[in-house]
């Protein structure tokens, strides 16, 4: 008799603690959610196609590179340009859902011709839920 009893203590004790992780972990995503929110809601926007809305961006960037290639033997140095152009999109789909995506464009240039001149594309899209 004891020994169910001890059991069924057991048990009950598992099922609070399970459930006082599901209330943590409601409430850390309800943070979490509200973070998000005020985030969008505090990025500008450049453009608001309802429901769509676009940011635009341009960046230049410029490195030295004393050994392009990473080579033991022969290293070659060269100055790097990158002029970049970004665009991110946001839709907030509904109330706890969203989707955000951003791609960037650009070009990078080697001017000693270490390595050849290439275009660039970065993108990365996220689905908030």
């Amino acid at each position: 008799m004891n020994v169910r009893l001890i059991i069924l203590c057991l048990g009950l004790a598992a099922c609070v603690a399970r459930a006082q992780d599901a209330v943590r972990s409601s409430i850390s995503n309800e943070r979490a959610n509200s973070a998000r929110s005020r985030i969008r809601s505090e990025t500008h926007y450049n453009l608001d196609l309802d429901p769509v809305k676009l940011r635009f961006s341009t960046s230049l960037a410029t490195e030295y590179n004393d050994n392009v290639n990473l080579s033991h033997t022969n290293a070659l140095d060269d100055l790097i340009m990158r002029p970049m152009f970004g665009i991110r999109a946001f839709w907030q789909v509904s109330e706890r859902n969203a989707l955000d995506f951003n791609v960037d464009l650009g070009y990078e240039h080697y001017f000693n011709g270490a390595r050849q001149s290439r275009a660039i594309v970065t993108e990365i899209g996220r689905a908030h839920v």
